[in-house]
């Protein structure tokens, strides 16, 4: 997709309606030529670079696209925002491990080992790249009867 900045800024798709310098306006970006888009303070196309979004970011720098490596307050906002989300996850499954709700979770180990596993999400190494722990089910888990195969 081509991308156009206007007036120097971040690029993005052209709009469905340009304003020409005569005042007049033009919709359908799929008809603008060259000569209005440029006449309407657009320049471009730019295409996105191809980029490793786990250890760089993309930036607009005046007239073009550069990358650069993530620098260390990024990295610190990342983990405030993944410790923040982790929190969350851990409040919502406080009840799992408060005893008057223990006779409705039959895999208390699960959710303990889960609740474990959030609590360790920081000590990845790159928080860009987050392997989230699966939530255990609620559901009672379906017994066989070996005998004939029914359930239980």
């Amino acid at each position: 997709m081509a991308l156009y900045s206007y007036k120097n800024q971040y690029p993005k798709s052209l709009p469905n309606r340009i304003r020409l310098p005569n005042g007049f306006t033009r919709t359908d970006a799929s008809t603008f030529t060259e000569e209005e888009i440029v006449s309407a303070g657009y320049t471009g196309p730019y295409t996105y670079p191809s980029y490793d979004s786990t250890i760089e970011k993309v930036e607009w720098v005046g007239d073009a696209f550069t990358t650069r490596p993530y620098n260390d307050q990024e990295i610190e906002n990342k983990w405030s925002v993944i410790r923040n989300q982790r929190d969350n996850v851990l409040k919502e499954s406080d009840y799992t491990q408060v005893s008057d709700y223990n006779f409705e979770i039959t895999n208390t180990e699960e959710w303990k080992t889960y609740r474990q596993e959030l609590r360790d999400i920081t000590s990845q190494s790159n928080p860009f790249v987050i392997t989230w722990p699966i939530m255990p089910s609620n559901e009672p888990e379906e017994v066989i009867d070996a005998s004939d195969g029914s359930e239980v």
